[in-house]
């Protein structure tokens, strides 16, 4: 699951599952943070603390960032 959306969806098909046989076992997986959706808030918010930005954005991304300055609100 690689977000909120993908949680809820895949709840209310474990919920279905459950009522259909009790038999069946969901298990959810979450991605490696290489896939995982990450907002633009949180990537500012780790920019304004000084936190590397190397596992987040693609290098062009913090390249701009850096120009841009600590103001990027």
């Amino acid at each position: 699951m690689r977000g909120v959306t993908d949680f809820e969806y895949e709840l209310q098909l474990a919920t279905i599952n459950r009522k259909l046989s009790k038999e069946v076992t969901t298990i959810s997986l979450f991605p490696d943070s290489e896939v995982q959706h990450i907002s633009s808030s949180v990537v500012r918010e780790l920019y304004s603390l000084d936190k590397d930005l190397d596992d987040y954005v693609h290098p062009y991304v913090k390249e701009k960032l850096i120009k841009r300055g600590k103001n990027i609100n």
